[in-house]
Order: structure tokens, then C-alpha cells, then sequence
């Protein structure tokens, strides 16, 4: 929508000739399925987080969220067919995905502590 409206004719007229990216068969099946796997850990994360809320109230804000992102991003990692590497690229992926998810938590926490 913003690229509709907010973009001058000149520049849209260029985005729309150069920028387009295009996707082998394989990537769009990865996609595909980052999307389901994702959507699906939204669908059972997010009523499990309202309905643990009152009752354990850290529990629900803190690890929660952060451990369904990284079971998503995990599950991808094994299963993308794009990424190649065999082995070695699914320790990398899942090394970099726990590393990012270990210190957006940290960040949360100091962030909570700076401005509680």
C-alpha cells in the first residue's frame, strides 16, 4: 500500500522495473513453508501466552515469546532445503538463530531494568 501511494511515478516506475526479486522453485518452497511454520507456531503460542498470562505472569511475558521465535526459526533452519551445507549449515543456522534469540532476551532484560 505504501508503495502505491507514497512513492513518487518516477521512483515507482523504477521499483517496479528493477526491483523485483526473483525465486527459484526451491526458495519459493521454503517460503512457503517458513510462512506455515511460523503461522502454526502463532496459532499455539499466542492463546497459550493470553491463557498462562494471569496466572504466570513471567512465564507468559518473558521466555515465552522469545522460545516459540526460536523453535520457528530452528524448524526452519533444519528443514530449508535452500540453505545447503548439510550438517554444517544447519549447526550454523541454528547457532546464529539460539545466538539472536539469547541476546534479544538479554536486551529485553536490560531494558526492563533501565526504564522500570
Amino acid at each position: 500500500m505504501a508503495h502505491a501511494i507514497l512513492l513518487g511515478e518516477r521512483v515507482r516506475t523504477r521499483v517496479e522495473k528493477h526491483g523485483r526479486v526473483e525465486l527459484s522453485d526451491s526458495e519459493a518452497v521454503a517460503l512457503a513453508r517458513s510462512r506455515a511454520i511460523h503461522a502454526g507456531l502463532l496459532l499455539v503460542l499466542v492463546p497459550t501466552i493470553v491463557s498462562l498470562a494471569p496466572t504466570y505472569a513471567l512465564l507468559a511475558m518473558l521466555p515465552l515469546p522469545f522460545a516459540g521465535f526460536w523453535l520457528g526459526a530452528v524448524t526452519e533452519a533444519v528443514v530449508d532445503p535452500v540453505a545447503g551445507g548439510g550438517g554444517v549449515g544447519v549447526c550454523k543456522g541454528i547457532a546464529k538463530t539460539t545466538g539472536l534469540m539469547v541476546f534479544g532476551f538479554v536486551a529485553m532484560i536490560v531494558m526492563i531494568n533501565i526504564f522500570a
